[in-house]
């Protein structure tokens, strides 16, 4: 993580940061924003699913791409 505050960036956006991570933060005054490692995925199945419908129709294949949605996140948070 550390290479990336040679950035000018006040802000990193992760879904799997680590202790080591937001002491590197602070020392170098940036923020950090951990989504989660799950929730960072998450994000991006139904699109990617979309994606790849629409390339595969506009190639000419006759297939459905779904995201299969069955997935939840391992961690409870109490």
């Amino acid at each position: 993580m550390t290479r990336f505050f040679s950035t000018d960036a006040d802000v990193f956006v992760s879904g799997d940061l680590k202790y080591h991570d937001a002491k590197d933060a602070e020392v170098f005054q940036r923020g950090l924003i951990d989504v989660g490692h799950f929730a960072s995925e998450e994000l991006m199945i139904g699109l990617i699913a979309a994606r790849l419908d629409a390339m595969l129709s506009e190639k000419g294949f006759d297939v459905r791409v779904e995201a299969l949605g069955k997935e939840a996140d391992p961690f409870k948070y109490i």
